[in-house]
């Protein structure tokens, strides 16, 4: 999940497909998910934070080749980042199994009210995923 003052940062695909050709692993299959109007802006205002959102997507892939990677893309707000992680936490499309998280700060600090709402997300996070496999691992457990 990323942000700035409206999620002006992003990814390109042919730099993406540039730098896994270079690895030699096949690439992954990056979606951009846009939460309360942020979304891929490569060239917006804010795009030193590329290198960021690059480097996450890229060590994902390299470590992952060819998965299927979602980025969140949120406003730079407190409201901005709990939205991106109920999306991802809820996301029945895409049912992402492992969640990264590029944000600025840090949930120890800032308002009071901010880091319980944070908390409590985490938590249910982490009990959903305990509940629910994700589709594909559901699948890949009948296929052993």
């Amino acid at each position: 999940m990323h942000r700035d003052s409206r999620t002006r940062c992003g990814f390109r695909a042919k730099d993406l497909t540039a730098y896994f050709k270079g690895l030699g692993i096949k690439k992954p299959k990056v979606t951009a998910v846009s939460v309360n109007g942020g979304h891929n802006d490569p060239d917006g205002p804010t795009k030193d934070a590329n290198g960021e959102v690059m480097l996450d997507i890229e060590v994902a892939g390299a470590v992952a080749p060819g998965a299927d990677i979602a980025v969140y893309f949120a406003p730079n707000t407190d409201e901005g980042f709990l939205g991106a992680l109920t999306a991802a936490i809820h996301d029945n499309v895409r049912n992402p199994s492992v969640v990264s998280i590029s944000w600025g700060g840090s949930r120890r600090t800032g308002p009071i009210k901010r880091r319980a709402t944070l908390t409590v997300r985490v938590r249910t996070a982490r009990r959903w995923a305990l509940r629910s496999p994700s589709p594909r691992e559901t699948t890949a457990r009948r296929h052993r």
